[in-house]
């Protein structure tokens, strides 16, 4: 089940502020996330995108999107990313996720690694 509407980000609010509004528990979980995303796809813009902070650079790239007991990266191309450590799960045609659950989770070498092929991918 997604997050509850006033869990979504504002029109054009910043991922960071977002992070700061929703608070504990899954606050400091969505800003682990969206520090690695800027570090590891330094070439992509943020901005809000149905209602959750997306980051996109020839194409969309990622997206981070809350639900009640966890975060999910949302790889829109996820599906073409390699994936040795099975860490993106997801079945569909184009879209991939990965579920954090705490702050760390967002620092696994499997969640770098896909973050690193995302941003590879978007940038050939």
């Amino acid at each position: 089940m997604g997050a509850s509407k006033n869990l979504k980000a504002l029109k054009d609010e910043p991922a960071r502020d977002f992070a700061k509004r929703l608070g504990r528990p899954l606050g400091p979980v969505v800003a682990a996330a969206v520090a690695m995303i800027e570090k590891h796809i330094p070439h992509a813009t943020q901005s809000v995108k149905w209602g959750w902070p997306c980051w996109a650079g020839n194409g969309n790239v990622v997206s981070v999107i809350v639900h009640r007991k966890h975060v999910n990266l949302e790889f829109w191309r996820g599906a073409h990313l390699e994936n040795p450590d099975k860490a993106l799960q997801g079945t569909g045609k184009d879209l991939r996720h990965i579920k954090l659950h705490k702050a760390a989770d967002a620092r696994r070498p499997e969640v770098i690694a896909v973050l690193k092929a995302a941003c590879k991918a978007d940038a050939g």
